[in-house]
């Protein structure tokens, strides 16, 4: 990666920083995971079931923000590793409640003392005020995107585009 300087327009931008940031970070939190054979996303499933305890996989999807297949494919992956097992749920039997194995919590364990190490070294620049502070920030900054998310689907339900003009091509 080069040390070239970027416009103006780049360097002050809330939206590229926190992007290029992020996108680094998860890259290199993700290879501090690779031993584990997990990655961040099916350490938060780990995480979310070993705090909450059992659920169906479409409330998992709901705590992570991701679509339903999408889960499916995530739990089955954990499922093969030992990580998590499945159960019919009693009175629905199209869902599966999702539990955490012995070793999916061992796995978890093992990742939360290298997410530590990993969380220090990376904001080893902010003092401990500076991380409660974004911490704060991030937090109001998601909960605020929820909002605006949910706006933009209550407003998309009550006026659909017209089909007529709409482009038919870029």
């Amino acid at each position: 990666m080069t040390k070239e300087t970027l416009p103006d327009l780049l360097t002050n931008s809330l939206g590229f920083n926190f992007g290029r940031f992020a996108a680094i970070g998860r890259k290199l939190f993700h290879q501090k995971l690779l031993p584990l054979g997990v990655d961040d996303t099916q350490l938060s499933v780990l995480a979310i079931l070993n705090e909450k305890g059992p659920l169906v996989q479409a409330r998992l999807s709901d705590y992570l923000g991701i679509d339903k297949a999408t889960m499916v494919s995530l739990v089955n992956a954990l499922k093969s590793k030992g990580l998590v097992s499945k159960k019919p749920h009693p009175s629905d039997r199209r869902a599966h409640h999702v539990y955490i194995t012995d070793r999916g919590q061992e796995t978890l364990w093992q990742a939360w003392e290298i997410s530590q190490e990993f969380t220090d070294e990376l904001f080893s620049v902010l003092s401990s005020e500076e991380r409660a502070m974004l911490i704060d920030m991030l937090n109001r900054l998601y909960h605020h995107s929820v909002e605006l998310q949910e706006k933009g689907r209550d407003e998309k339900c009550q006026n659909p585009p017209n089909p007529h003009y709409l482009p038919t091509h870029r």
